[in-house]
C-alpha cells in the first residue's frame, strides 16, 4: 500500500545504482560519476580507497573478502558493493588473477577527501 512506502525506503536507498556514464563518455560524464563518491556508503567508499591504494594491480572480490576489515561480511556482500561501484562507472575489469577477475579504478577516477561531519 502507498502508506507502507516509508517502511521500505531504506531498502530503496541500498538498490544497485545504474551506470552513471557510458564507457566512451566525455570526461565531464566521468567527473559527474566521481562526484557521487562522497555520498557512498562506508563499505563502497572503503573499497574505492583500497582500489586507489593498490593502483592498477587492483583487487579480486576474493582478495577483498579476505581482508581483515571485511572478514565479518559474506563474499556476496563484498562482491555486490564492488558490482555497484563497477555499474556506477568507477571501477573496471583489468584482467584475471588465480581465476578471478581483477578490478581497479577506472582511468580518470580519483578519490576526493572524505567529507567531515
Amino acid at each position: 500500500m502507498i502508506g507502507d512506502l516509508p517502511l521500505f525506503a531504506p531498502a530503496l536507498e541500498l538498490a544497485t545504482p545504474g551506470p552513471l556514464h557510458r564507457t566512451p563518455d566525455a570526461p565531464t560524464s566521468v567527473a559527474a560519476a566521481v562526484s557521487i563518491i562522497p555520498k557512498l556508503n562506508p563499505m563502497r567508499r572503503r573499497i574505492l580507497e583500497l582500489m586507489a591504494a593498490v593502483g592498477p594491480d587492483g583487487w579480486t572480490d576474493n582478495e577483498l573478502r579476505h581482508l581483515e576489515e571485511f572478514r565479518d561480511y559474506s563474499h556476496s556482500t563484498v562482491g555486490k558493493r564492488r558490482t555497484e561501484l563497477t555499474q556506477a562507472g568507477l571501477l573496471e575489469a583489468v584482467g584475471t588473477r588465480n581465476g578471478f577477475t581483477v578490478w581497479a579504478l577506472r582511468e580518470g577516477v580519483t578519490l576526493p577527501p572524505r567529507e567531515t561531519t
